[in-house]
This record gives C-alpha cells, structure tokens and sequence, in this order.
C-alpha cells in the first residue's frame, strides 16, 4: 500500500541495519508478516517515534488485522498529532473498516498539514476506496480524485484518471482534465512522464473532439 511521497523515500534507502528502513522495505515488497517483526524491533529502538506505529499500522491493516492497526494509529496520534503520515495512515485504517466518511475527514486533516502532499494523499484515498470493490463508492472516489487534481501541485494520476473516466462516458470535461494532465506532465523529468499515458490522453482528446 502506497502511503504518499515516503515510500518512494523508503524504497531508495539502503540502511539495511535500521529495522524502520528494513520493515518499510518488506512491507513495499508485500511481505507484511516480516515487516511486522522489523517493526517491533523498530519501536523497541525508539518507541515515541509516531511514525513506525503509523506504518506498522498499515502492515496490520494488509493482513486484516484491523483491532491491530486501529490500536496503532491511536498511540501514534497520542505521540505526534502533527504528522500529517499519521493522520493518513489513520484514514487508511478507516477505509478498511469501511468508515468512510470518517476516513475522508482524516485525510481532509492530513492534507491541511502536508498541503504540497495533498495531490498524491487524495490519490491515495480513491485507491483504497477503489480497492474495496463497492459500486456505491463511485461518487467518494471521485471527489477525492478531483481532491487531488485541484491540489497544488495537482496529482498526475488524479488528472488522467479523471480525463479518461469522462472521456469514456462521452463528456466533455473529460477534456480540462486531460488537457490539464498533458501540461503538468510536460514539466516533470522525463523519467517521471508515462508515454503510454501521454499518447492516450491525446487521442481520447482528438476522441471527444470528434463528438462535437
């Protein structure tokens, strides 16, 4: 589970000996059972470090251990209620006990705190809201991917998936959205543009172009 721009952080890290390091790396990986171990070494090391019960959290929540991941999040708010990883990590918990009103509300407080994370906190969101296979989340997942595109700096993804999603129906405002994303993709690194997305989002525009 992506928990916005601090896996990517993780990942490049090479401090093997540092069990936070190593149990972020094997929860990326999916091995959540490990990781939960490395974490309980972590917090052994440095237990008023919020961040790790936030983590650890989401490992629990991946193996459906929700009492685990609710107990976590709590202790980590009662440590450090600044953090707005924290406060994700709580709405990711909230999404797996399908409390979503609640867990659209603690990502609302985690992107007040992290304003420059709040693109790829929101697309977080509609991710774990989608993960949960519920026709009747359509309306929550895309008012937080719009969540996403209006942030500054706007989340890539938030825009294509929202041009693609309004393309598909035959709207027009799929366009704004797509236009949108060509013109924050311009201004990355190239490593960081998909050119598979890129071409697709022009020819979904040429597409709608055609419908007028």
């Amino acid at each position: 589970m992506r928990l916005s721009e601090q896996n990517n952080a993780t990942a490049a890290s090479d401090k093997e000996e540092d069990p936070f390091t190593a149990a972020r790396a094997l929860a990326a990986k999916g091995d959540h059972a490990a990781a939960l171990v490395k974490y309980d070494e972590a917090i052994k090391l440095a237990p008023s470090n919020g961040s790790i019960l936030a983590y650890r959290a989401l490992s629990h929540l991946a193996l459906g251990q929700t009492h685990q991941a609710e107990d976590d999040v709590e202790a980590a708010l009662h440590l450090n209620d600044k953090d707005a990883i924290i406060w994700e990590s709580a709405g990711q918990v909230k999404v797996g006990l399908k409390q979503y009103a609640q867990a659209r509300a603690l990502f609302d407080k985690a992107a007040r705190l992290s304003p420059k994370s709040a693109g790829a906190m929101y697309t977080d969101l509609a991710a774990a809201l989608e993960a949960q296979n519920d026709p009747a989340l359509a309306g929550d997942i895309e008012s937080a991917l719009k969540s996403a595109g209006d942030a500054d700096p706007p989340s890539p993804e938030a825009l294509f998936q929202l041009g693609q999603a309004y393309a598909n129906s035959g709207k027009q405002e799929g366009k704004t959205y797509l236009h949108k994303y060509l013109d924050v993709t311009a201004t990355l690194p190239a490593d960081k543009r998909d050119p598979q997305k890129i071409q697709l989002a022009k020819q979904l525009i040429r597409a709608l172009d055609a419908l007028k």
